[in-house]
């Protein structure tokens, strides 16, 4: 989603609900539309014991549309993600493994959530980190039950309820990109323009934009590349001022070999030889540079 600045475009990930529901009813453009969004950290109690753990709600679609398969139990489909549904959970991998020994022996077992009793009802396969590698969440729950756990202040992203929304992250595995975009930007902005109170919000509203999902999100990679890119240029020049100096140690050895290299040449050395002694140094030198090079970044893996 874009809108106009002041000071250039806004490109942003977040979803109004609203406009995740406008996006999900009428004619399907998606074979699988769900929405997420972060839950932060919650309380989470289990055998008399409680730590904090990264939370994640997501709609009844999300594990179906990622295509994603419980290591044990089931996942949280349409069912559980609906008002007086049962409150069910689904823990990753890892938090099943430390907090009650395997993945099997999770199911079923109840939990506090913020002093919310709720149901782990399956666990996440341990190679599914979520859609965004930056926020591997804990504990997964539907969308719904943010409403028990976060209370009235979770209320106000339903529009059904309230007249005001919160973030919700949509995303979809699709059939042709240009026909989901022509199809749905005119239904978002419909909505959008509904939701403007202001002249000034009507002249900045939002555009939808649809971009592959495929990889993910890359939070990861649109936080640290620059800094990545100005630390590469960094190793970079250091490599280049290294070698600059080998080179003119190398030129100066060369230079006090030049007697030597006379001397080998009048008692009947070819050129060829010659020319190959000095290869053969040079890559000696070379070898050896690169496995000190490599046992010390060996070292500096392990430390």
């Amino acid at each position: 989603m874009g809108w106009p600045g002041d000071k250039g475009a806004m490109v942003s990930g977040m979803f109004p609900y609203g406009a995740f529901e406008t996006l999900r009813e009428g004619k399907p453009v998606f074979s699988t539309l769900f929405g997420y969004f972060n839950g932060l950290h919650h309380n989470l109690a289990m055998r008399g014991q409680a730590t904090s753990v990264s939370t994640e709600y997501v709609t009844g679609e999300y594990f179906r549309g990622l295509a994603v398969s419980p290591a044990a139990g089931r996942l949280i489909d349409a069912e559980d993600d609906r008002p007086g549904a049962a409150p069910a959970a689904v823990i990753s991998f890892a938090t099943s493994q430390q907090r009650f020994g395997g993945p099997s022996s999770a199911i079923g077992q109840p939990v506090l959530v913020d002093n919310i009793p709720f149901t782990v009802i399956g666990v996440a396969p341990p190679e599914f980190f979520g859609v965004d590698p930056a926020d591997a969440p804990d504990l997964y729950l539907p969308l719904h039950t943010n409403l028990l756990v976060d209370g009235a202040r979770a209320a106000r992203m339903y529009p059904t309820e309230t007249s005001t929304g919160s973030n919700d992250g949509p995303s979809a595995s699709w059939r042709k990109h240009g026909q989901a975009q022509a199809a749905l930007a005119p239904r978002f902005h419909e909505w959008v323009a509904a939701t403007a109170a202001t002249d000034g919000e009507r002249a900045k509203l939002p555009a939808l934009k649809l971009n592959p999902g495929a990889a993910g999100l890359g939070s990861l990679r649109r936080q640290y590349s620059k800094p990545l890119y100005v630390l590469l240029a960094m190793v970079g020049l250091i490599l280049a001022i290294a070698c600059a100096n080998i080179a003119n140690l190398l030129l100066a050895r060369a230079a006090a070999r030049r007697r030597e290299m006379a001397v080998r040449l009048s008692l009947g050395a070819g050129r060829f030889r010659v020319v190959r002694q000095l290869l053969t140094e040079s890559v000696m030198l070379a070898s050896l540079g690169g496995a000190f090079g490599s046992c010390l970044q060996s070292g500096a893996c392990d430390g």
